[in-house]
Protein backbone atom coordinates (compact mmCIF):
# COMPACT_ATOMS: atom_id res chain seq x y z
CA UNK A 1 0.00 0.00 0.00
CA UNK A 2 2.63 2.61 0.72
CA UNK A 3 4.65 1.54 -2.15
CA UNK A 4 1.93 3.16 -3.82
CA UNK A 5 2.34 6.46 -2.22
CA UNK A 6 5.79 6.38 -2.69
CA UNK A 7 5.36 5.83 -6.59
CA UNK A 8 3.32 8.56 -6.78
CA UNK A 9 5.36 10.92 -4.74
CA UNK A 10 8.79 9.98 -6.56
CA UNK A 11 7.10 10.43 -9.76
CA UNK A 12 5.61 14.02 -9.87
CA UNK A 13 5.56 14.11 -13.18
CA UNK A 14 3.00 11.12 -14.26
CA UNK A 15 0.57 11.78 -16.64
CA UNK A 16 -3.22 11.30 -15.46
CA UNK A 17 -4.26 7.60 -15.18
CA UNK A 18 -1.06 6.50 -13.10
CA UNK A 19 -1.75 4.80 -9.97
CA UNK A 20 -3.14 6.36 -6.94
CA UNK A 21 -1.99 5.25 -3.68
CA UNK A 22 -4.54 2.98 -2.20
CA UNK A 23 -7.50 5.11 -0.38
CA UNK A 24 -7.84 3.56 2.80
CA UNK A 25 -11.25 5.40 3.53
CA UNK A 26 -12.64 3.46 0.69
CA UNK A 27 -11.33 0.01 2.19
CA UNK A 28 -13.23 0.55 5.09
CA UNK A 29 -16.18 2.03 3.03
CA UNK A 30 -15.37 5.49 4.16
CA UNK A 31 -15.18 6.80 0.73
CA UNK A 32 -16.54 10.93 1.14
CA UNK A 33 -16.45 10.08 5.06
CA UNK A 34 -12.60 11.33 5.28
CA UNK A 35 -13.74 13.51 8.04
CA UNK A 36 -15.14 10.43 10.39
CA UNK A 37 -14.57 10.02 13.75
CA UNK A 38 -12.57 7.05 15.71
CA UNK A 39 -16.27 5.41 16.19
CA UNK A 40 -16.98 5.15 12.44
CA UNK A 41 -13.42 3.53 11.61
CA UNK A 42 -14.03 0.63 14.02
CA UNK A 43 -17.46 -0.04 13.36
CA UNK A 44 -16.56 0.18 9.44
CA UNK A 45 -13.73 -2.68 10.08
CA UNK A 46 -15.81 -4.64 11.76
CA UNK A 47 -18.28 -5.24 9.18
CA UNK A 48 -15.50 -5.52 6.56
CA UNK A 49 -13.37 -7.97 8.65
CA UNK A 50 -16.41 -9.96 9.62
CA UNK A 51 -17.34 -9.64 5.22
CA UNK A 52 -13.85 -10.49 4.58
CA UNK A 53 -12.24 -13.11 7.04
CA UNK A 54 -10.84 -15.93 5.19
CA UNK A 55 -12.63 -18.14 7.65
CA UNK A 56 -16.21 -16.37 6.54
CA UNK A 57 -15.70 -15.91 3.26
CA UNK A 58 -15.50 -17.99 -0.27
CA UNK A 59 -14.29 -15.43 -2.11
CA UNK A 60 -10.71 -15.48 -3.69
CA UNK A 61 -10.08 -11.98 -3.00
CA UNK A 62 -11.19 -12.71 1.15
CA UNK A 63 -7.33 -13.09 2.57
CA UNK A 64 -6.08 -10.15 0.38
CA UNK A 65 -9.26 -7.71 1.46
CA UNK A 66 -8.90 -8.90 5.35
CA UNK A 67 -5.16 -7.66 5.01
CA UNK A 68 -6.58 -4.24 3.21
CA UNK A 69 -9.10 -3.83 6.05
CA UNK A 70 -6.14 -4.65 8.60
CA UNK A 71 -3.43 -2.33 7.38
CA UNK A 72 -6.28 0.90 6.70
CA UNK A 73 -7.85 0.28 10.25
CA UNK A 74 -4.11 0.27 11.90
CA UNK A 75 -3.21 3.52 9.90
CA UNK A 76 -6.40 5.15 10.45
CA UNK A 77 -6.95 4.30 14.35
CA UNK A 78 -3.84 6.09 15.29
CA UNK A 79 -4.08 9.98 15.20
CA UNK A 80 0.00 10.38 13.72
CA UNK A 81 -0.42 7.53 11.23
CA UNK A 82 -3.49 9.14 9.66
CA UNK A 83 -2.27 12.31 9.86
CA UNK A 84 0.80 11.32 8.18
CA UNK A 85 -1.05 9.21 5.75
CA UNK A 86 -3.71 11.73 4.50
CA UNK A 87 -1.13 14.20 4.08
CA UNK A 88 0.06 12.00 1.69
CA UNK A 89 -2.84 10.93 0.21
CA UNK A 90 -3.81 15.05 -0.37
CA UNK A 91 -0.60 15.35 -2.25
CA UNK A 92 -1.05 12.83 -4.40
CA UNK A 93 -4.21 13.83 -5.37
CA UNK A 94 -3.20 18.02 -5.58
CA UNK A 95 -0.40 16.52 -7.72
CA UNK A 96 -2.81 14.11 -9.80
CA UNK A 97 -5.43 17.62 -10.47
CA UNK A 98 -2.46 19.53 -11.27
CA UNK A 99 -1.55 17.32 -14.20
CA UNK A 100 -4.77 16.66 -15.03
CA UNK A 101 -5.44 20.46 -15.29
CA UNK A 102 -2.09 20.76 -17.67
CA UNK A 103 -3.33 17.81 -19.79
CA UNK A 104 -6.40 19.94 -20.31
CA UNK A 105 -4.78 23.27 -21.32
CA UNK A 106 -2.76 21.48 -23.91
CA UNK A 107 -5.32 19.76 -25.06
CA UNK A 108 -6.79 22.91 -25.42
CA UNK A 109 -4.03 24.46 -27.57
CA UNK A 110 -4.08 21.21 -30.36
CA UNK A 111 -5.95 21.23 -33.18
CA UNK A 112 -6.47 17.56 -33.57
CA UNK A 113 -5.16 15.54 -30.93
CA UNK A 114 -5.35 12.45 -32.76
CA UNK A 115 -2.45 13.84 -35.08
CA UNK A 116 -0.07 14.96 -31.92
CA UNK A 117 2.14 13.02 -29.98
CA UNK A 118 0.97 12.53 -25.98
CA UNK A 119 2.19 15.57 -23.89
CA UNK A 120 5.28 14.77 -22.33
CA UNK A 121 5.66 15.30 -18.76
CA UNK A 122 5.75 18.53 -17.02
CA UNK A 123 8.82 19.01 -15.49
CA UNK A 124 10.43 20.65 -12.47
CA UNK A 125 8.86 21.19 -9.15
CA UNK A 126 8.27 24.58 -6.73
CA UNK A 127 10.21 25.04 -4.18
CA UNK A 128 7.60 24.30 -1.61
CA UNK A 129 6.47 21.10 -3.75
CA UNK A 130 9.76 19.93 -3.28
CA UNK A 131 10.31 20.20 -0.07
CA UNK A 132 6.91 18.94 0.28
CA UNK A 133 8.56 15.90 -1.52
CA UNK A 134 11.31 15.35 0.56
CA UNK A 135 9.37 15.31 3.21
CA UNK A 136 6.73 12.54 2.35
CA UNK A 137 9.65 10.81 1.47
CA UNK A 138 10.78 10.60 4.83
CA UNK A 139 7.25 9.45 5.55
CA UNK A 140 6.60 7.26 3.44
CA UNK A 141 10.24 5.06 4.95
CA UNK A 142 8.89 5.01 8.07
CA UNK A 143 4.98 4.19 7.08
CA UNK A 144 6.62 1.51 5.06
CA UNK A 145 8.51 -0.09 8.05
CA UNK A 146 5.11 0.11 9.96
CA UNK A 147 2.82 -1.32 7.14
CA UNK A 148 5.62 -4.44 7.48
CA UNK A 149 5.27 -4.79 11.03
CA UNK A 150 1.58 -4.57 10.80
CA UNK A 151 1.27 -7.26 7.86
CA UNK A 152 3.46 -9.63 10.38
CA UNK A 153 1.15 -8.93 13.36
CA UNK A 154 -1.79 -10.11 11.71
CA UNK A 155 -0.05 -12.94 9.97
CA UNK A 156 0.33 -14.02 13.46
CA UNK A 157 -3.23 -13.31 14.74
CA UNK A 158 -4.91 -15.61 11.41
CA UNK A 159 -2.38 -18.30 12.62
CA UNK A 160 -3.92 -17.67 15.66
CA UNK A 161 -7.13 -18.22 15.30
CA UNK A 162 -6.46 -21.44 12.58
CA UNK A 163 -4.86 -23.04 16.12
CA UNK A 164 -7.71 -21.97 18.38
CA UNK A 165 -10.37 -23.91 15.75
CA UNK A 166 -8.38 -26.74 15.94
CA UNK A 167 -8.14 -26.98 19.45
CA UNK A 168 -11.71 -26.21 19.82
CA UNK A 169 -12.32 -29.15 17.26
CA UNK A 170 -9.92 -31.33 19.14
CA UNK A 171 -11.69 -30.89 22.19
CA UNK A 172 -15.55 -31.47 20.56
CA UNK A 173 -14.00 -34.46 19.60
CA UNK A 174 -13.10 -35.60 23.20
CA UNK A 175 -16.51 -34.71 24.33
CA UNK A 176 -18.48 -36.95 21.66
CA UNK A 177 -16.17 -39.60 23.20
CA UNK A 178 -16.76 -39.33 26.65
CA UNK A 179 -20.28 -39.04 25.91
CA UNK A 180 -20.17 -42.11 23.70
CA UNK A 181 -18.04 -44.29 26.45
CA UNK A 182 -20.94 -42.37 28.82
CA UNK A 183 -23.91 -43.82 27.17
CA UNK A 184 -22.52 -47.25 26.92
CA UNK A 185 -21.56 -47.48 30.88
CA UNK A 186 -25.43 -46.70 30.99
CA UNK A 187 -26.12 -49.18 29.29
CA UNK A 188 -24.42 -51.81 30.79
CA UNK A 189 -25.58 -50.53 34.44
CA UNK A 190 -29.11 -50.80 32.87
CA UNK A 191 -28.57 -54.19 31.33
CA UNK A 192 -26.87 -55.66 34.85
CA UNK A 193 -29.76 -53.78 36.99
CA UNK A 194 -32.30 -56.00 34.31
CA UNK A 195 -30.84 -59.21 35.21
CA UNK A 196 -30.74 -58.34 39.00
CA UNK A 197 -34.41 -57.57 39.20
CA UNK A 198 -35.24 -61.12 36.78
CA UNK A 199 -32.97 -63.06 39.53
CA UNK A 200 -35.08 -61.90 42.38
CA UNK A 201 -33.99 -61.00 46.22
CA UNK A 202 -32.31 -64.05 47.86
CA UNK A 203 -34.55 -67.03 49.55
CA UNK A 204 -34.44 -67.49 53.57
CA UNK A 205 -32.27 -70.25 53.75
CA UNK A 206 -29.97 -69.32 50.78
CA UNK A 207 -26.96 -69.31 53.68
CA UNK A 208 -27.37 -73.46 53.61
CA UNK A 209 -27.11 -73.43 49.71
CA UNK A 210 -23.84 -71.28 49.66
CA UNK A 211 -22.55 -73.65 52.24
CA UNK A 212 -22.74 -71.61 55.30
CA UNK A 213 -24.70 -73.11 57.67
CA UNK A 214 -23.94 -75.50 60.59
CA UNK A 215 -22.83 -79.05 60.66
CA UNK A 216 -26.24 -81.01 61.98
Amino acid sequence: VVSLVAEVLRRPAAMEGSRMPLDYYAVLGLQGEEDCGMEAISRAYRQQAKRWHPDRSESPEAAAMFEKCTAAYEVLRNTDSRSSYDALLAIAIAQKHRLQEQARAKERTIPSAASLPEPEPARGLSEELQQSHSQALLQVDRLSAENARLKAQSQEAMASVREYDAAQQRLAAQAERLSRENRQLRAEVERASALASKAGPPGPHSHRNLGLGRAP
